[in-house]
């Protein structure tokens, strides 16, 4: 959960050196009546083929897996996608996680022992058509 919202379709991506929450899924959770703050901050973020998007800012937000609660860092990107966030190595350090490709899971210490989120094979399944129609709309040319 992010700051008291279920976040469907995230990623936990083991080569992203910065947490991502995409700007629809910001403007879903409307976090306009609270007192969680947008600091601009435009920054570029450098995909793994070289392409570069520019960060609308950051937001601090509460993340909540497994019981466990901790603030994070988020950079906003305005940008269609296939997921809501991107949790990279920032949010798998501060919680002391891994990931397992292998096994599809993630494991992190909790204080009731280890906790162990597994992945979902419908949503990643949901997620590659969600990917075909983006890729479809940038291709489609605009009249």
């Amino acid at each position: 959960m992010v700051a008291g919202h279920s976040m469907a379709r995230s990623l936990v991506d083991t080569g992203s050196s910065v947490d991502v929450l995409f700007e629809e899924a910001l403007r879903k959770m409307d976090l306009a009546s609270t007192n969680y703050l947008v600091k601009p901050n435009y920054r570029p973020l450098a995909s793994f083929d070289g392409d570069t998007t520019m960060s609308r800012g950051t937001i601090k937000l509460p993340l909540m897996v497994g019981g466990e609660c901790r603030t994070i860092k988020f950079k906003i990107v305005d940008k269609p996608a296939i997921y809501n966030i991107i949790l990279g190595t920032p949010w798998l350090y501060l919680m002391k996680a891994v990931a397992t490709t292998y096994h599809q899971c993630l494991k992190l210490p909790t204080p009731t022992g280890p906790f162990t989120l597994y992945g979902d094979q419908l949503t990643a399944r949901s997620c590659f058509v969600i990917e075909h129609q983006l890729l479809k709309k940038s291709e489609t040319p605009q009249t």
